[in-house]
């Protein structure tokens, strides 16, 4: 029997944030909510590998409504992300370069991209283009494609 816990990030995963003091290694899914997170900082980066390495491997954390910082951090820092986590959806920027206008746009596991699934290829399908709020014309990804995705390919 699966036992789910639900957390959120709420403000500043810092040293003060209350999730590196909770014990969840007794359940079997953790689904970890980030839509309230406000920053992330370098002492928050180390105690968040250290909190999530904590959760048994056999257990499935599953990251909802993550900021794109998080997805820097997957890329840029070795084993922010451990093989037992799985990011479910993420605020992607987009960018108007006739208006200047930025946006950020959730991405969602299953819509827009998937995991590899019984030795296949991982499925990407983000919107190419999407109409700017501001002046009604295309705004395309900002961020560097194969680098922002390389959470799919499972590397800790």
């Amino acid at each position: 029997m699966r036992k789910r816990q639900d957390l959120v990030i709420d403000g500043a995963l810092s040293e003060t944030n209350p999730i590196f003091t909770m014990t969840v290694d007794s359940f079997t899914d953790v689904h970890i909510d980030f839509s309230r997170m406000s920053y992330i900082n370098s002492i928050g980066v180390k105690n968040w590998m250290i909190w999530i390495y904590k959760i048994p491997s056999s257990s499935q954390i599953f990251l909802h409504q993550c900021p794109f910082v998080i997805i820097n951090q997957s890329v840029i820092v070795t084993g922010f992300l451990s093989k037992n986590s799985f990011l479910m959806s993420f605020q992607a920027p987009y960018y108007c370069e006739f208006c200047h206008e930025e946006k950020y746009h959730l991405l969602q596991r299953g819509k827009d991209y998937e995991y590899p699934l019984d030795g296949g290829a991982s499925r990407i399908s983000i919107p190419e283009v999407l109409p700017c709020t501001r002046c009604s014309r295309s705004m395309m990804p900002d961020f560097v494609f194969d680098k922002t995705f390389l959470f799919l390919n499972g590397i800790d």
